[in-house]
Formats: C-alpha cells, sequence, structure tokens
C-alpha cells in the first residue's frame, strides 16, 4: 500500500499520443461473377479475406477469433464444413461452382476478452469488426496529427455525426452518410481514415469536432473503460505537454506483467483496449526540436514540462486521513520499518469490541463495516523486525506519527 498518495493540481489536458487507425490485415474486395451480387456478399468475402491464421490455432479476425469447426457457402449453393487451416486454405482457392461466396450462419466468434458470441448475420459480421478497435496505422496519425482510423467510435464511447469525410492510404476520398456505409467501406477498403475535422456526440450528448488527433484522444479519456498511463507513484498524466514519448519503454499491467512498447501501434492498441497500464521510469521524451529528454524520476519529468512552460505541483496528502486501522494493519512491509502486530488487539465497530487475533479476523471486521466506523482500542503495540524492539501505540495520531516517520 503506497503511504503517500499525490494528486496533480493542474490538469493536463495535452495529447498523450498523436494517433490514427487502420486496419490490422489487408482487406480485399472479392468481385464475383454474379451480377445480381449484392453488397452484402462484398462485406462477407472481404471479411473471410481478412481472416488470418490465431496464435491460439483459430482465425484472427479483428479483435475476435473464428474457431473451428465452422461452414461455408459456395457459389453452387452447398455448403463445406471448415475443421482446420489447411480445410478453410483449400476453400478460399476453390473456384468455379467451388468458390466460397459467404459464411454460414449463425457464426461463433470469440471476443478478446475471452467470451464467445453468436453472429447471426453478414451484417452483425462486418458491424463487429468494424467495432474493433484497430491495432495498425496509428503512426501515420502520429505524423499527421489530423487522421483519425475509420471504424465505429463505441469503444471510445462517441457516437459518429453524419456525413463523415475520409481518405484512403492514397488520400483517395470517400464519404459516407450513415453508419451502414461506412461499416461497407471499412471492411472493403484498405487503410482508411477518418479525415479531419469530425463532429461527434460525447457522453454528455453534447455534439464535439475534433479537430486533430490530440482531441481525439482527450475525448477518449473521458470514457470510463479508457485510461490514461500512470507515471509512477500514482500519479496519472494525460499527456506530455510540447514534447512526445519516445520508443521503446516499459508499461505494467494490473496484473504485474512488463511489456515493451515498441511502437505507436502497440501503444495505442494498449490504451484504446481499456488496459490499465503504469509507465515506467526511465524513459525518454522528445521536444519541439528533436532533442532527446530523459526522464528517470518524477523530478525530471516535472522539469521537462516546466520547459512546455507548464508548473506541476505535487502536494501530499495527510495521511492521517486514512483510518489508524488500515495504516497499521496495511503497512507491516514499510521498506524503513518492518513489523509484526502483536496480536490479540481489540477493534470497536457498530456497537460492538472484536477481538482480533490474525490479519484474517482483522479483515473479516474490515469488510463487515464502513472503514470510518471502525476504531483501535488502546493501547496496542506491534514489533520492529529490524531489531525485536517492541512500539507501543495509545491513540490513532501516535500510529500515523509512525507511520509518515517511516516513509
Amino acid at each position: 500500500m503506497k503511504l503517500l498518495s499525490k494528486s496533480i493540481l493542474l490538469f493536463l489536458s495535452v495529447g498523450i499520443l498523436i494517433t490514427s487507425c487502420k486496419k490490422d490485415d489487408q482487406i480485399n474486395t472479392t468481385v464475383p461473377e454474379n451480377p445480381n451480387y449484392t453488397p452484402d456478399t462484398i462485406i462477407v468475402n472481404s471479411l473471410m479475406t481478412a481472416l488470418k491464421p490465431g496464435a491460439s490455432g483459430d482465425l484472427d479476425l479483428g479483435c475476435m477469433r473464428v474457431g473451428y469447426p465452422f461452414d461455408l457457402v459456395l457459389k453452387s449453393g452447398s455448403t463445406v464444413a471448415i475443421q482446420n487451416q489447411a480445410a478453410f486454405d483449400a476453400a478460399m482457392n476453390a473456384t468455379g461452382a467451388d468458390r466460397v461466396v459467404a459464411f454460414a450462419f449463425p457464426l461463433l466468434v470469440t471476443k478478446a476478452d475471452g467470451s464467445a458470441v453468436q453472429i447471426g448475420s453478414n451484417r452483425d459480421l462486418a458491424e463487429a469488426y468494424a467495432s474493433c478497435v484497430p491495432n495498425q496505422g496509428w503512426e501515420r496519425a502520429a505524423a499527421s496529427g489530423d487522421l483519425i482510423p475509420a471504424c465505429l467510435l463505441g469503444y471510445v464511447c462517441l457516437e459518429i455525426v453524419y456525413p463523415v469525410n475520409l481518405v484512403d492510404g492514397n488520400d483517395q476520398p470517400y464519404t459516407a452518410n450513415d453508419e451502414t456505409e461506412l461499416i461497407d467501406l471499412i471492411v472493403s477498403i484498405d487503410t482508411l481514415y477518418f479525415a479531419l475535422p469530425l463532429t461527434v456526440i460525447n457522453l454528455s450528448g453534447d455534439q464535439v469536432e475534433i479537430n486533430d488527433v490530440a482531441t481525439f484522444f482527450e475525448l477518449a479519456f473521458d470514457c470510463e473503460l479508457i485510461d490514461p498511463p500512470v507515471v509512477a507513484d500514482g500519479i496519472q498524466f494525460n499527456g506530455f505537454a510540447c514534447n512526445r514519448l519516445a520508443f521503446p519503454f516499459n508499461v505494467q499491467t494490473s496484473n504485474g506483467d512488463i511489456i515493451t512498447v515498441d511502437d505507436e501501434n502497440e501503444y495505442a492498441g494498449l490504451i484504446l483496449n481499456g488496459a490499465e497500464i503504469e509507465l515506467l521510469f526511465p524513459f525518454s521524451l522528445i521536444d519541439e526540436n528533436d532533442n532527446i529528454i530523459p526522464i528517470n524520476n518524477l523530478d525530471d519529468l516535472i522539469v521537462a514540462y516546466n520547459g512546455c512552460g507548464i508548473e506541476i505541483v505535487i502536494e501530499p496528502v495527510d495521511i492521517c486521513e486514512t483510518p489508524a486501522h488500515v495504516l497499521l494493519f496495511f503497512n507491516t512491509a514499510l521498506i524503513d520499518c518492518r513489523y509484526s502486530i502483536n496480536y490479540p488487539l481489540q477493534l470497536a465497530a457498530g456497537g460492538q469490541v472484536f477481538t482480533i487475533n490474525t490479519f484474517i479476523e482483522y479483515f473479516g471486521v474490515y469488510n463487515a463495516y464502513n472503514l470510518n466506523e471502525i476504531d483501535m482500542v488502546y493501547p496496542v503495540s506491534i514489533t520492529l523486525l529490524s531489531d525485536g524492539s517492541t512500539v507501543t501505540f495509545n491513540n490513532d495520531q501516535d500510529i500515523c506519527t509512525f507511520i509518515a516517520n517511516c516513509q
């Protein structure tokens, strides 16, 4: 447990990452021989072309996986069962009456969080694909600052206001007048981007115009599903002012894994997919003149902000605002003052007095009552592991003073 929580008095709304949105796999449009072929079939063929072998032995489709077995519909009207990768490759290479024209529905897919979802139609599959957070193309947005990869923006709690202007990887312009047209374009055109400005509806129901990628990320961080990275000591930053983050750098996930982030695509993927990450020191920033600024600690970061004309004041919060029982039970592993609690001791809560002999018994009271309703019954004592000496506390202030002096 961190003893000294800190807060930034200046809220930083500058862009964390200048990025944009492109689909991972190239999507090719299959042109059928049948002149009556419909847009729905175009979507399905494009999505099947986007299927790629997955690391877990199935097929990847954006943020979804299609597992074996599944059926495909042939031009002849019959279906073929696909049991493995070899069967899928053979079906996709067939010609004539045996050429694949569609998935057979319903189709079972697995989402990125591991949950299984049954897709009932071509349109539903296309919409699910267009809703995926793109994991490629952010490097172009980082360079341009005025492009956002074209995808449905529900993952950042935004609703698109139509019509919207788009460009492909060759700057060929397109216009989508509604969501159906946008989905068709996303699944059938390679490297499709929103051309800013883009008007969206935010969580408050207000129309907001996005004129640059930095504004897009500011709005994204308003979505409860998306968190900006945390930089040490529990301090959270939305960006780096006039500087930008240099690759590679390391982040730690909520489960303790340390990941090296090599480029804009990986970084955007982590943030926009809702990963809880902490940016680890050391890392580097790049200033407006492309100079490298080493950031080894929080002081270095504050200096970097000062260079952008932004003053950050970090002040400690009074740790005595935390109930004394929480300070005592959750700080036994203090680096400078490791200690063990001397049992039994007593807690008063809800008009009762509880005798506590273990941490588990304390945790039972901790979970049963509001933290501020629990009081220590003094005196209580601890044993310092460094020399075996005993420290006795006679009130809440004694515990607070001891913990504060052990930081």
